[in-house]
C-alpha cells in the first residue's frame, strides 16, 4: 500500500502570486493522469485495486517532486459556484 503525504490546499496561487480575495467560489474541472501496468493491451484487465494503486502511487510522486501545477495544468471547465 502507498502512504500518502499530507497535502496542504490553502496556499495562495503560486501560478499567478495571488491570493484569494473574491467572494465568489468557482468550481474548476482538472485532469490528472496516471500509468496502469496490466497484461492486456486495452487495459481491459484493470481492476478497482490496480486503479487505486495506481493513482496513489501517481499522489505520492506528485508530493515528493512538488509537480502539482505542473501535471494539472490549468481547468478544461469552469463555473461559478451558487450558494
Amino acid at each position: 500500500m502507498v502512504a500518502l503525504a499530507r497535502v496542504s490546499l490553502d496556499k495562495p496561487n503560486l501560478r499567478k502570486g495571488k491570493t484569494m480575495t473574491n467572494k465568489r467560489k468557482y468550481n474548476h474541472a482538472v485532469s490528472l493522469f496516471f500509468e496502469v501496468v496490466s497484461a492486456d493491451p486495452d487495459g481491459e484487465d484493470f481492476t478497482p485495486a490496480m486503479l487505486k494503486e495506481a493513482l496513489l502511487q501517481r499522489v505520492v510522486n506528485l508530493d515528493v517532486n512538488g509537480d502539482w501545477v505542473e501535471a494539472i495544468g490549468l481547468p478544461s471547465d469552469t463555473y461559478v459556484e451558487e450558494n
